[in-house]
Order: structure tokens, then sequence, then C-alpha cells
């Protein structure tokens, strides 16, 4: 609830860093209402790691940083900006 979120951030919490198979969507939707960040851990299973990027995790810890950078959405970037 609220207040378990404000009394971890009144102790400094910024973020959660849970194994992935303790996450849901309505503890990472609650963290990030509450301007908290979630990680999950050690994601090795491509589908593991399709359903973790579909519930919107803001990190992932895994062995296999290639498969998981392959899976990912393509990044978008920012216009390029002139300098006057």
């Amino acid at each position: 609830d609220a207040a378990t979120f404000r009394d971890l951030k009144s102790k400094g919490a910024v973020g959660f860093d849970v194994h992935y198979t303790d996450v849901t969507r309505a503890f990472i939707d609650a963290a990030h209402a509450n301007g908290m960040f979630v990680v999950v851990w050690t994601v090795l299973d491509p589908d593991a790691m399709l359903a973790m990027i579909a519930l919107g995790v803001d990190g992932m810890e895994t062995d296999y940083p290639a498969v998981l950078d392959s899976l990912m959405p393509p990044r978008r970037t920012a216009p390029a900006t002139s300098a006057r």
C-alpha cells in the first residue's frame, strides 16, 4: 500500500531488486506510481525475458545479455539538434 512505499522511501529506498518469479504487474505498477524502480534477477530464459519486458521492469540481470539485447524493442532516440 502507499504507506509502505512512503515508509521505504523515507528510509532511503529508491527501488527494488527482486527475483523475477516474485514480481507481478500490480507490484511493478505500484512501485512506478510511487517513483521507484524494479530490477529483476537472474533471468536466463528468453520467454521469461520477454515476459519481464512486457511487465515493464526497469532492468534485468542475466547471464545472457546478448539474448536479452536481441529481444529488446528498438530504442527510440531524440532527434539531433544543431548547435548555434
